[in-house]
């Protein structure tokens, strides 16, 4: 329910949800900016994975899978944002 979560948890969702919208839109329609914001959507969601241990107070042993999972979050969106100022920029990938 949304009473029981914690309103700072919220407050990133709604951020990391503005962020993928705006990288979508700006894929899309292959804005110059797009790539930037993938990086955006990374941090700010790959930093909310990170901080749920403290957010929900979850145990200590929950820090490493959470730590790991937001650094892959954050690894993932780093290669979205160069392939897509690739794709952006005109550039075809290599299929050899």
């Amino acid at each position: 329910r949304w009473a029981d979560s914690p309103m700072l948890l919220m407050y990133l969702q709604l951020l990391c949800g503005a962020f993928a919208l705006a990288a979508a839109i700006g894929v899309w329609l292959r804005l110059r900016w797009a790539p930037a914001v993938i990086v955006l959507y990374g941090v700010a969601a790959g930093g909310m994975v990170m901080s749920l241990r403290s957010i929900l107070d979850l145990p200590a042993d929950a820090r490493t899978g959470l730590i790991l999972g937001g650094m892959a979050t954050i690894a993932v969106c780093l290669l979205l944002a160069w392939y897509a100022r690739r794709a952006i920029a005109g550039e075809e990938p290599n299929r050899d």
